[in-house]
């Protein structure tokens, strides 16, 4: 049986990864952004007849119930759902704007509750499934000066999680929290300076999916 694999957030340098990567593996993948004309180019590049594009804004419930729907009646199940998406604001808590706290809490926090509101019933009627939220902060249990909104809003995807999955036990559906190592993207390149002063390696997006595909295996 084909798998159905939706990556949300497909146009970063982590999301376009995972996608390549789980097309490699003969899974059938769902791209999803909020500009679906950024799409494009990837769902050629994975080379996959059935590759299918969506446009959606994680910060729109709508958006997500409706990509869902139409998943669900394209394909008939959603296998595994990454949360690839997010938004990154570092400096000094007393430097950040009304708007840019605003925007960590609503994408980072927010938005994986949105994902998570509008794929598990699928998942759940199945019974089986994986939602995978993509961050950083050691799996939110860090708490790093100058990133201190982002880091408030990772914790709570965390506990989030864990009372998602205390909440459904034993009902065939994972949601998890997966924390990635510095990578090699566009975003994260201005930072490794930083990273490698503190003795942090730096790896390959290919090696970021690599790992999550264990993890969700």
């Amino acid at each position: 049986m084909t798998y159905t694999v939706v990556v949300i957030g497909a146009t970063g340098g982590l999301g376009a990864a995972i996608a390549q990567a789980y097309a490699r593996k003969g899974a059938r993948i769902v791209l999803i952004a909020r500009r679906e004309e950024r799409l494009h180019a990837l769902a050629e590049s994975i080379g996959r007849a059935d590759t299918l594009t969506l446009g959606a804004d994680i910060t729109q419930p709508e958006d997500l119930s409706r990509a869902a729907h139409t998943i669900q009646a394209r394909f008939g199940r959603i296998d595994v759902v990454i949360n690839a998406a997010g938004v990154d604001v570092r400096g000094a808590f007393t430097n950040h704007t009304v708007e840019e706290s605003r925007q960590l809490v609503e994408v980072n926090l927010l938005g994986a509750i949105w994902i998570t509101r509008a794929f598990l019933p699928g998942m759940l009627e199945q019974k089986s499934g994986v939602i995978v939220h993509v961050g950083g902060f050691a799996d939110g249990r860090l708490a790093f000066p100058f990133y201190t909104v982002d880091s408030a809003a990772r914790a709570g995807v965390r506990g989030f999680v864990d009372a998602i999955n205390r909440e459904h036990e034993n009902s065939g559906v994972t949601v998890t929290y997966f924390c990635p190592a510095p990578a090699d993207t566009e975003a994260e390149r201005p930072f490794h300076p930083i990273w490698r002063a503190m003795g942090t390696p730096i790896v390959t997006p290919e090696q970021v999916a690599a790992a999550l595909i264990k993890t969700v295996d």
